[in-house]
């Protein structure tokens, strides 16, 4: 590549949605105003994107920067009584011609750097062995199972 990669953070989260459904994921119909994208962009390409909730709680009382989901909110409740920090990764993809290249270590880099104190939370689906493992490479490890939808729920307490 003749260009220089850059890992970002975009309000552009049509483009990281649209770029999500291009590489055949779900088709992802929440309300973008939810999320903060991070991108690795080669000029003015994406190649890899992340899409991320923060929130925060504290004690009983939830403190809303993005909408969460009920299973989110019990569970990080579990990790601690005190006030935490959050942000959710809802998606982390590559583009199929640049897998293996490190771009998604370069997405979880920039997260764990940027979100320090944060507890980072993901749901992946348990027989995913790939992409727990590269999760595990980052220090996330299992707080939750969900056997009706074969899902873990993971967190990294950054």
């Amino acid at each position: 590549m003749d260009f220089q990669l850059k890992v970002e953070e975009t309000t552009d989260t049509k483009a990281c949605i649209d770029f999500i459904k291009e590489q055949g994921y779900a088709d992802y119909s929440d309300s973008k105003e939810n999320y903060k994208g991070i991108v690795v962009v080669a000029g003015e390409t994406i190649i890899a994107c992340a899409l991320l909730k923060k929130y925060g709680i504290q004690g009983s009382k939830y403190h809303r920067y993005f909408e969460p989901s009920f299973i989110e909110l019990a569970v990080s409740q579990r990790l601690t009584t005190s006030c935490i920090q959050k942000v959710q990764i809802d998606f982390l993809c590559v583009h199929p011609s640049f897998k293996q290249r490190g771009y998604g270590s370069m997405i979880m880099n920039y997260i764990k750097n940027k979100y320090v104190g944060y507890v980072i939370s993901l749901i992946v689906m348990m027989d995913n062995n790939k992409v727990i493992n590269f999760y595990k490479k980052f220090g996330a490890t299992v707080d939750a199972v969900d056997k009706n939808f074969e899902f873990f729920y993971l967190s990294i307490k950054n």
